[in-house]
């Protein structure tokens, strides 16, 4: 996650909005991973100009692990509260596992706590002191928990817009089978309102509003990690014809137009 910026485009702290990082120039706060036990890690202390003193801490250890093979999306609340969510499937990629139909996969939406301001004193520091177990098991709180069908799992990145993440998910059909693709988009939680709701927006005929759904079935494909792209989300879902083996057009999804918001106006004689 890199650093924000000032009015003057210089890399500044989340919280105390102070200048960071001007010896490294690589802008780089926090960064966010999983493994193949299912544990999600955070690295943090990254800053340069406060002695380099990269600390590795354990964010979230689940209850039923499941390998994490693609990087989360993060999403930070910085109107009404500052705090900041993690977001990540789980799924194995191993040779073997991909294939089996009885596996039991997750999505998550994990909140790090160290970003909660009504956690923090005005200096920083934690209230209350962290316990030895939130420190072993992670600093951590789970807003909530997507659970798919037995064998369903994340093969891909996930993609934070407006409120919203996105990703793609596959279904095995076991042995060489291929299996079946799915489109995601859950709700991001805000301030006071828990997410994990339908937030996938399926255009309707006039004068009627915008559907809400979950996820969209994509068919028999390996869909690939989406891109977005306003006003459209893209992804690939190769479907191993023999008879076709190219790959063609990206598939397409519109999006929420986003109108923008004024920051500020000068006026000019």
């Amino acid at each position: 996650i890199r650093y924000g910026e000032n009015q003057n485009h210089e890399p500044v702290d989340y919280q105390t909005r102070t200048t960071v990082d001007t010896k490294l120039k690589g802008n780089i706060e926090v960064a966010y991973f999983g493994d193949t036990d299912g544990t999600l890690w955070k690295l943090s202390d990254l800053n340069a100009d406060a002695d380099w003193d990269p600390q590795l801490v354990k964010l979230y250890a689940p209850a039923s692990p499941r390998p994490i093979f693609h990087a989360p999306a993060v999403a930070t609340r910085i109107k009404g509260c500052n705090r900041r969510f993690i977001l990540f499937g789980t799924g194995s990629e191993l040779a073997g596992e991909v294939i089996l139909g009885n596996t039991q996969d997750y999505f998550y939406e994990i909140e790090d706590r160290d970003w909660d301001e009504a956690e923090l004193t005005g200096d920083g520091a934690h209230i209350p002191t962290w316990t030895d177990s939130e420190i072993e098991n992670g600093r951590f709180r789970e807003n909530w928990k997507y659970t798919f069908p037995p064998g369903e799992k994340v093969l891909s990145d996930p993609k934070v817009y407006r409120d919203v993440v996105y990703f793609t998910s596959y279904q095995s059909a076991g042995g060489c089978a291929m299996g079946f693709s799915y489109l995601y988009g859950l709700t991001i939680s805000k301030c006071g309102n828990e997410g994990g709701q339908a937030g996938l927006e399926i255009e309707q005929e006039e004068p009627n509003p915008p559907l809400l759904v979950t996820k969209i079935d994509l068919g028999k494909s390996i869909a690939s990690s989406v891109t977005i792209a306003p006003p459209f989300l893209y992804f690939q879902k190769p479907e191993g014809d023999p008879d076709s083996p190219g790959i063609d057009k990206p598939s397409t999804l519109p999006l929420p137009r986003n109108l923008g918001e004024l920051k500020a106006w000068q006026e000019l004689n």
